[in-house]
């Protein structure tokens, strides 16, 4: 006789496995670097790996959670979710914005015509406020104003889970999708500085 009270088999699907598998790999490669750029205070490197790991630690849970598309007898994240999709929209410049402040430091470290062995007061000041403002102050202010642009708290995926909700509207593409690229134009100035200063032959 078949028994209907047996409880019911939690089955994720191969791209749920996979997910799951390499977000926690790639989460615990990430771990020693962290450890020796914040002894070393390498503020910018340690803030891109702080947001790699974030990222990944959300595709290693997400999938457990989320692993098809039954919603219905799934947790609908509340309170996580609504964390989640705000630094998600906040990991584009997250990561990009270390990036420049990681090629400036490089361009002015190689720069030998205008670097100085012990830099002033003022310059050790405007490094560090410009690396917190790429860092810290831009992903926040792209957190913030997510509100303004979002047509509902978040939306749940299979396998990925949460992610942002946007407004189908020029004002998402000004407030939202655009402030990654250019800050990644941005980072890319300062690696040509960078590559070019590699290329000019010392006399």
């Amino acid at each position: 006789m078949e028994n209907n009270n047996l409880p019911l088999v939690y089955e994720m699907s191969t791209q749920a496995v996979v997910l799951c598998t390499v977000a926690f790999m790639s989460f615990l490669v990430c771990i020693p670097p962290l450890i020796w750029h914040c002894r070393n205070g390498n503020f910018p490197a340690s803030c891109l790996i702080m947001w790699i790991l974030t990222q990944n630690l959300f595709n290693f849970i997400n999938p457990l959670i989320w692993p098809d598309d039954d919603f219905s007898s799934r947790w609908m994240g509340y309170g996580y979710c609504d964390i989640q999709s705000k630094l998600i929209t906040g990991a584009g410049v997250g990561i990009a914005g270390p990036l420049v402040c990681i090629f400036r430091s490089l361009a002015k470290v190689l720069d030998t015509e205008r670097t100085t062995l012990v830099p002033t007061k003022g310059d050790r000041r405007w490094n560090i406020t410009f690396d917190v403002i790429y860092c810290v102050v831009i992903p926040v202010v792209i957190m913030v104003l997510h509100f303004i642009i979002q047509d509902s708290r978040y939306y749940i995926y299979s396998i990925v889970g949460c992610m942002p909700a946007y407004h189908s509207s020029w004002v998402s593409f000004v407030v939202g999708y655009i402030w990654p690229p250019i800050i990644l134009i941005i980072a890319c100035f300062y690696c040509g500085k960078v590559l070019t200063t590699c290329s000019t032959p010392f006399t």
